[in-house]
């Protein structure tokens, strides 16, 4: 009897121990709980407070100020399209003339002989070997190869301003469209404006509002020259022109 009650009693201290055990592993757990729901919340209260200083709706105000400047550029943009446009007429014309006034060969391809009278070149730039043409052949009041590539360059480099330009009015329509739509961030306005500046032609920034030209580079030896002069092909540039040491050209 005094053995069962021994047991009884140990069983009962047992008993007791583990239920004070699991009382306080279930107060461990619930403040390990709680402490990670307090993190995640203070987690969620830190991103969307940046969230919010990142996502700053653009004012009224700045919005009508970049209106202004989109504005600004559409009226430098079709100026610039105007210039472009009048000056490819003009150089077209030029090149018809000299087309028209060019000797002719059998095969009608129009050709022009270099200032000294050494070399030929044909309307598409192609240099002529002597035996498809002798220079001597071609009078010289006929217009020279020199002028003809030349003129050829400054289309070339005038059709790629033209594209450039264009691609500029794209984006500042499509700038216009965004502004339109409304809702746009602070971030996107800046991001847009540096973008439109960044892409914008020399041709467009010419015709901006107190737009002052690049200021001449000065050169080794003294000479000075345009920064922004455009520059003649190599393969059409007549500087670069030079007679073949090993015999005729193409």
């Amino acid at each position: 009897m005094i053995q069962l009650a021994s047991h009884f009693s140990h069983s009962v201290a047992n008993s007791t121990l583990l239920q004070q055990q699991r009382t306080i592993e279930f107060a461990r757990v619930s403040r390990e709980r709680d402490r990670k729901k307090d993190e995640a919340a203070d987690r969620s209260e830190a991103e969307l407070m940046d969230l919010a200083g990142t996502v700053l709706m653009a004012t009224d105000q700045q919005i009508a100020e970049f209106e202004v400047k989109l504005e600004r550029y559409d009226e430098a943009t079709v100026k610039a399209l105007m210039k472009n446009g009048e000056r490819i007429e003009e150089l077209q014309a030029e090149r018809q003339a000299m087309l028209e006034d060019a000797h002719v060969l059998e095969d009608g391809r129009r050709v022009f002989k270099t200032e000294d009278g050494t070399r030929v070149y044909d309307e598409h730039g192609q240099r002529l070997s002597e035996e498809s043409v002798n220079p001597d052949a071609i009078a010289d009041y006929r217009p020279r190869a020199e002028s003809y590539l030349e003129n050829e360059a400054a289309l070339t480099s005038l059709e790629q301003q033209r594209a450039a330009i264009l691609e500029f009015q794209n984006h500042v329509d499509e700038a216009h469209e965004q502004i339109a739509e409304g809702g746009i961030s602070e971030k996107d306005l800046d991001e847009l404006d540096s973008e439109l500046k960044e892409m914008m032609p020399d041709a467009v920034r010419a015709e901006m509002p107190g737009y002052v030209p690049a200021e001449p580079v000065q050169k080794l030896g003294g000479q000075f020259t345009k920064a922004a002069a455009p520059v003649m092909p190599a393969d059409l540039n007549p500087a670069n022109i030079v007679p073949d040491m090993q015999g005729p050209g193409l």
